[in-house]
């Protein structure tokens, strides 16, 4: 649920190509936040770096870092690719499917996969968003969750209002701030179906 992805590495590369292929491309797809299918061309770059039989796996690629760990293959997003601290006036709700809003004016998307939600009520017109940098906040905060790997934690939405980080999806929870993944599994199975 953190924008992360699992796979197991045998069960993978068992697979025919062509399913690894349109596996590849829906995950890539929906890590990257984007509705257009990736480049083919970089969708077999990867899969022929993850065939090869090496000993630790590290590939960073179009926004998404994939790393080999204990025999399965771990999906991130790429922090440097995620953008900086921005106001939250100036992020927009068009580019969120009708489904996943809340019909407030109060739901935004960022990085094109998370949707952020506040409760109408509040006033944070003046809050930005963006990622924690600090490795230390960090490391406090998932003192009490030691399941977010960090280099998760660390591209997570992170909500600051007057220089305080006031709510961080997983970690720093704010009852006047929700969090959600904008591409579920249900997105990942979708994307299969229809071929992408």
């Amino acid at each position: 649920p953190w924008g992360e992805l699992e796979m197991h590495k045998q069960h993978f590369l068992c697979l025919p190509e062509e399913i690894k292929m349109r596996i590849l491309t829906a995950v890539v797809g929906g890590l990257r936040g984007t509705q257009y299918r990736p480049r083919y061309k970089l969708i077999k770059s990867l899969l022929q770096k993850m065939s090869k039989n090496v000993a630790w796996l590290r590939v960073t690629t179009c926004g998404l870092k994939v790393t080999e760990k204990s025999k399965l293959f771990l999906f991130q997003r790429e922090i440097s690719a995620i953008s900086e601290i921005v106001d939250i006036a100036n992020l927009t709700r068009h580019n969120l499917p009708e489904k996943k809003i809340m019909k407030t004016e109060n739901t935004f998307a960022w990085d094109n996969r998370w949707v952020i939600s506040i409760k109408s009520n509040q006033n944070y017109s003046t809050a930005k968003i963006g990622i924690v940098t600090s490795k230390a906040t960090l490391k406090g905060l998932r003192k009490g969750n030691s399941s977010i790997k960090y280099y998760t934690a660390a591209g997570l939405p992170a909500i600051f209002f007057k220089g305080k980080l006031v709510a961080l999806a997983g970690l720093l929870p704010n009852e006047q701030i929700s969090f959600s993944v904008l591409y579920s599994k249900e997105t990942f199975v979708k994307r299969l179906e229809n071929g992408q």
